[in-house]
């Protein structure tokens, strides 16, 4: 098992935290072993998956709130702790091709039953609409059990599905959109049954490409907050050479519903060989930024990603600021991005070529403080020896990423956060993903309770070089005499 980061879990965070702490996508060339990510100890463990049909872009899972992995769906069937068919599960069929397609709610107050929601837009296929599936994790003697499936809830629905949490911090909103290019949100609540909210159209979409079929893909991601929707769309009829455009939408999660819409980009009908259009994006850690990934038309592609920054207080796009944070290597073009459990985000891309063996060598980087006014990009992949896969997004509600919100002030905020390290063993620098700015003395404590200083360099990171090898409490003192602590490993 390989350990790709090491940051200090967020675990402590949120309840529901520890919900997203297993991933699987990929496979090899017999339809198996993928990519396994466990971010149970805080750090990203990467390891072989055994699941089958990891390779599309419907993946999804779950685990409970002590992160014990619960089940696994990819658009075609729902397997269990097991890895083995839940009973029921190969019933539930939605479309492994839809973008961000489906995605597992628990039911509110409940400690046994979740729900599945999936839906089917691929190539004008509208049968499947949006539907969702009811799951007793307990039944079978914990291998779970599919009680009841293919529950229509809005029919035309275009596949993407994202959710976030009720303002009373039990219920869930979830949000999905037709093909008349209308969001819709549903009320998620201790009864199980999905309760329409509110619908409103889609004005860039409308306007910049008329109504959508399913080949006009709007894909959507909630703020932590739960205040801002970001969409973008593509219009896929002329392949990937093709019209985008990207924008905001405020949304209510008291009530449920959408107000004001703000356009960030707009593409239609400009698009020229060379241009970039957008695909499967992400809020920062923070929900200060919109991650965006872009990548080239037509082949070969190249990419960069890019984020946004002062979205909620814009009322013009000339209030948001954007920048480039890095471009991709040569015939790299990216397609997803997203938050992980521990802190960094991950975005994936493929090769950008057109030969068809290209789509063997899929590749995985990550992005460290990317709440940061300078995100540090690691480019070592980790999908080692997978085979092929389409998207490795696995969706899950945003929330379930972040830090604490709502605080009143900056002092109060830093009360309450967390000491968030890398790497961790460390060997020379140890870097902070908060960025303190007001350190005052950084002390190792060894297990006879000897304290050692460490070098403070600048707000985000100290020197441990000559911190001999062991295991330490660190303790990091602030101006007004906060105390941080942390456990680290020393290993020169």
């Amino acid at each position: 098992m390989i350990v790709f980061s090491a940051f200090e879990s967020f675990s402590q965070i949120h309840p529901e935290h520890k919900r997203a702490n297993h991933w699987f996508f990929g496979e090899d060339e017999s339809g198996v072993g993928g990519v396994h990510l466990d971010f149970n100890s805080g750090t990203i463990e990467v390891g072989t998956s055994p699941v089958i049909g990891a390779a599309g872009a419907s993946q999804t899972t779950i685990s409970d709130t002590a992160g014990n992995f619960l089940f696994f769906y990819n658009g075609n069937f729902i397997m269990n702790n097991e890895f083995d068919l839940i009973e029921g599960g190969e019933e539930v069929y939605g479309h492994e091709f839809s973008p961000n397609g489906a995605m597992f709610l628990p039911v509110p107050e409940n400690d046994s039953l979740y729900l599945l929601f999936y839906s089917s837009c691929w190539d004008n296929n509208f049968y499947g609409g949006l539907r969702y599936a009811l799951i007793d994790s307990k039944a079978n003697g914990g291998l779970g059990k599919v009680l009841s499936y293919d529950n229509l809830i809005l029919t035309g629905a275009t596949g993407s599905i994202s959710a976030t949490y009720h303002e009373n911090g039990k219920d869930f909103w979830l949000i999905s959109a037709d093909t008349s290019s209308y969001l819709h949100s549903f009320l998620i609540d201790n009864t199980g049954v999905p309760q329409h909210i509110d619908s409103q159209k889609i004005i860039t979409v409308s306007s910049l490409f008329g109504t959508p079929i399913c080949k006009i893909i709007p894909v959507f991601t909630t703020r932590p907050e739960g205040d801002l929707i970001a969409v973008s769309s593509i219009d896929l009829e002329d392949g990937f050479n093709s019209d985008y455009s990207l924008s905001i939408i405020r949304f209510n999660n008291q009530t449920g519903n959408f107000n004001t819409e703000l356009l960030i980009e707009d593409h239609a009908g400009e698009l020229v060989e060379g241009d970039f259009n957008p695909l499967l994006h992400a809020f920062s850690p923070n929900g200060d930024w919109l991650y965006v990934p872009f990548n080239e038309n037509p082949l070969p592609r190249n990419g960069y990603i890019k984020r946004y920054g002062n979205l909620y207080g814009s009322v013009e796009p000339a209030d948001i600021i954007s920048e480039i944070v890095f471009e991709t290597e040569t015939h790299q073009a990216p397609y997803t991005i997203q938050c992980t459990p521990v802190g960094s985000m991950l975005y994936y891309s493929l090769p950008g070529d057109d030969n068809p063996g290209s789509m063997n060598t899929p590749y995985i980087s990550e992005i460290l403080y990317p709440d940061s006014t300078n995100p540090v990009v690691l480019h070592n992949n980790i999908l080692t020896d997978v085979y092929f896969t389409l998207s490795p997004n696995n969706n899950l509600p945003p929330h379930w990423y972040y830090r604490p919100t709502g605080f009143t002030n900056s002092s109060e905020k830093t009360k309450y956060e967390p000491l968030l390290c890398f790497p961790n063993p460390v060997n020379d620098k140890l870097y902070f993903l908060n960025g303190f700015t007001d350190i005052e003395e950084v002390k190792f404590v060894n297990y006879l309770g000897e304290e050692l200083t460490g070098t403070i360099l600048n707000n985000y990171e100290i020197d441990v070089s000559r911190i001999k090898n062991g295991i330490y409490i660190l303790k990091i003192r602030l101006r007004n005499n906060l105390l941080k602590t942390t456990k680290i490993i020393v290993q020169h």
